[in-house]
C-alpha cells in the first residue's frame, strides 16, 4: 500500500500519468486485466494536493466501511462493482 503519489509521475508540462509496477513481467494475456485496472481506477490520476490519502465507502452515509452495509447491499445486488463502492478523496 502506498500514497496516489507514489504511483504516479508528472511531465514536464505538468501531467499526471499513472507509474504502476508490477513485481513481475506483464504478459499479452493478461493486458485485457490490465486495462480493466486502469479504467477502474480512472485512466487519469486524481489531482494531488498536499494532504494524505484516504478512502470513503460510498455505501455508508460517513464513508465507514461496514459489513452490514455490504451485506445488505449484495443482499440486493448480485453484481457489486466494488470499485464504485469505495471513492478516493
Amino acid at each position: 500500500m502506498g500514497s496516489i503519489q507514489q504511483f504516479t509521475t508528472q511531465s514536464h508540462s505538468g501531467q499526471r500519468d499513472w507509474n504502476i509496477r508490477f513485481s513481475s513481467e506483464i504478459y499479452n494475456n493478461e493486458m485485457p486485466q490490465l486495462a480493466e485496472l486502469l479504467q477502474a481506477i480512472d485512466p487519469a490520476p486524481p489531482l494531488l494536493n498536499n494532504e494524505a490519502d484516504t478512502f470513503s465507502w460510498s455505501l455508508t452515509p460517513k464513508g465507514n466501511f461496514t459489513v452490514q452495509s455490504l451485506y445488505e447491499h449484495l443482499s440486493g445486488n448480485q453484481n457489486l462493482d466494488f470499485t464504485s463502492a469505495i471513492v478516493w478523496n
